[in-house]
C-alpha cells in the first residue's frame, strides 16, 4: 500500500493534520506539496480541491480510499495507516 498526503506550505489544517501524524507516529506516507505543479494536477485529478488530503493506493496505483481535512479522530487515523 501506497500512502500520500497531500498538502500546502500555507495551509494551517495541513500543518495541524502533520503534527498530529507525528505524534501517533504515523510516518510512512509521501508527501504531496501542492505547490508542485505536478501534484496539484494529480490531486485535481482525483476530482479533490482542498487538502489536506490523505490518500491510500494499492500498489497498482489504484486509489482505495481517501480522509479530507483534519477532522478525523485519532483512531480514525490509525485505521486508515492499518490497511
Amino acid at each position: 500500500m501506497i500512502i500520500k498526503l497531500y498538502t500546502g506550505d500555507s495551509c494551517p489544517a495541513c500543518k495541524g493534520l502533520k503534527k498530529r501524524l507525528d505524534k501517533l507516529s504515523l510516518s510512512n506516507y509521501t508527501e504531496c506539496n501542492i505547490s508542485d505543479i505536478a501534484m496539484k494536477e494529480e490531486l485535481i485529478a482525483l476530482g479533490l480541491r482542498s487538502i489536506p488530503v490523505l490518500a491510500i493506493y494499492n500498489n497498482n496505483g489504484v486509489m482505495l480510499d481517501t480522509l479530507v481535512g483534519n477532522v478525523a479522530s485519532d483512531s480514525h487515523l490509525e485505521e486508515f495507516f492499518s490497511v
